[in-house]
């Protein structure tokens, strides 16, 4: 009986261990998220040569920004300065050519994964937007 109860604790005990170490090592790490979503969004790969850091380093000035920005234009703009000012001169061309589709995507992916509290600007760029 005393084996039984021993074996059946050890069990419990592993087990537990075994599920703590699983969500550990399954975790998200903060901005891994923003990361893989912006390279898939990045079709004229703009953003290539900045490293991860960097690009959560700029989703968090863009963050920053979302409050001191008063038109989506305004907005836009800053955020392609920011954008430019950490590309090298190729791909300063390569972003003036394109759309502005990554800009607004690098917006909307920075409030909602990296600064959530910021949402609801979002819904004011989308109402300018719409006028």
């Amino acid at each position: 009986m005393f084996n039984k109860l021993n074996i059946i604790l050890i069990l419990i005990v592993c087990a537990f261990v075994l599920t703590i170490s699983t969500l550990y090592i399954n975790r998200e790490t903060y901005g891994s998220v923003f990361i893989e979503e912006v390279r898939l969004a990045d079709q004229d790969t703009i953003l290539k040569t900045l490293s991860d850091n960097q690009l959560i380093q700029l989703g968090r000035e863009i963050c920053s920004d979302v409050v001191e920005s008063l038109t989506l234009i305004e907005s836009n703009i800053a955020i392609a300065e920011k954008i430019m000012s950490q590309l090298s001169n190729s791909d300063v061309n390569i972003l003036l050519e394109s759309s502005n589709r990554i800009i607004i995507f690098l917006r909307y992916q920075a409030i909602y994964e990296l600064c959530p509290d910021k949402v609801p600007f979002l819904s004011s760029f989308v109402e300018q937007a719409n006028q």
